[in-house]
């Protein structure tokens, strides 16, 4: 059983360090907190868990930068 970080377990399942909090939360992942940081255990839990690729679309639909609009020049 390996010890890692929010951070660490979001990029290993492709999502958010939030997703990674919520499920914590919810008690689907094993962790505890140090210091005002989560550390996670990777068990069986962790290995089984996967983050909703709905949620995580809305999430990155709602944070991504608005594309620019082309200005109009003036006559």
């Amino acid at each position: 059983m390996e010890q890692i970080g929010v951070t660490d377990a979001a990029e290993r399942k492709g999502c958010s360090a939030q997703a990674v909090r919520d499920a914590i939360k919810k008690g689907l992942l094993d962790a505890m907190m140090i210091g005002g940081t989560y550390i996670i255990m990777t068990t069986r839990k962790f290995e089984n868990w996967n983050p909703s690729p709905n949620m995580q679309k809305g999430g990155r639909a709602r944070w991504s930068t608005p594309k620019a609009k082309k200005s109009r020049k003036s006559a």
